[in-house]
């Protein structure tokens, strides 16, 4: 189990949340939320939307 805003964590990153249940391969739900990058998505069974966020903008080759 990986903690983004652990107890040690030097760098909190406090305007990400991430609300995750999992049965092997299977998102039962899934909320995550990015306040600094407009960026929300929720699932449930492995069925979702993505909404927002920053536009990348590469260099094209």
């Amino acid at each position: 189990m990986k903690f983004t805003n652990g107890w040690t964590s030097p760098n909190k990153q406090w305007d990400k949340w991430e609300i995750r249940l999992r049965c092997g391969a299977i998102d039962v739900l899934r909320i995550k939320y990015d306040h600094s990058d407009k960026y929300f998505e929720i699932r449930i069974l492995n069925l979702g939307v993505k909404g927002g966020g920053k536009k990348k903008v590469g260099k094209r080759k």
